[in-house]
């Protein structure tokens, strides 16, 4: 408790110090990207919270753009993702990019659908904060977008985490389905992602 009230009375005084800061005309329009990084105490640990100005998508379809035409580079939901999108190297289907800011596009998908995959604690995170409804973009190499709306979200437990080839259990539903039944049921068929 003597931690917390000391904690939170360094915070309060920092702010007093920076707010007590004069700033000069014509500061902030010289910063490009405005940031504030503010700590935020959340059951007993301290989190910097990154304030930044919300992505468009045009602006994310600039940002990642490179002139492949038939290369997904990005996908992008409003207020909830603007992530890269790595490839998986040749004949490596377990390949899952380790960086915080990109997925990966599963390969052993059959176009036209298209298979995205993240590491949970990374990327993957961002997930989570998709609901039905939400309209998500494609972006491809040469700025095309394209465009899905989500209509079903399934959360989905390997029984073996280990095996490439375990079955899963279905959280909402509790049945269990094959990895191939699971592979067919979400990366073969229609076109959607």
């Amino acid at each position: 408790m003597r931690r917390l009230f000391y904690l939170l009375f360094c915070l309060v005084f920092i702010g007093l110090l920076l707010a007590g800061t004069p700033v000069r005309v014509g500061q902030a329009a010289a910063l490009q990207t405005p940031r504030a990084f503010l700590p935020i105490l959340l059951h007993g640990t301290l989190t910097l919270v990154n304030l930044q100005p919300p992505v468009t998508l045009q602006s994310f379809i600039t940002s990642v753009q490179n002139g492949g035409a038939n290369t997904v580079m990005g996908v992008y939901v409003q207020d909830v993702l603007a992530q890269l999108v790595a490839q998986q190297p040749a004949n490596d289907y377990a390949y899952i990019s380790l960086a915080r800011d990109q997925v990966t596009q599963f390969s052993l998908a059959q176009a036209p659908v298209v298979g995205l995959i993240a590491h949970i604690e990374l990327a993957g995170n961002k997930f989570s904060g998709l609901t039905t409804g939400q309209e998500l973009y494609l972006v491809l190499g040469n700025g095309r977008a394209l465009h899905y709306q989500v209509s079903r979200i399934a959360s989905y437990q390997a029984v073996n985490p280990a095996s490439p080839t375990s079955s899963f259990v279905d959280l909402a539903t509790g049945q269990t389905l094959s990895a191939a039944k699971l592979f067919a049921l979400y990366y073969l068929g229609q076109d959607h992602v």
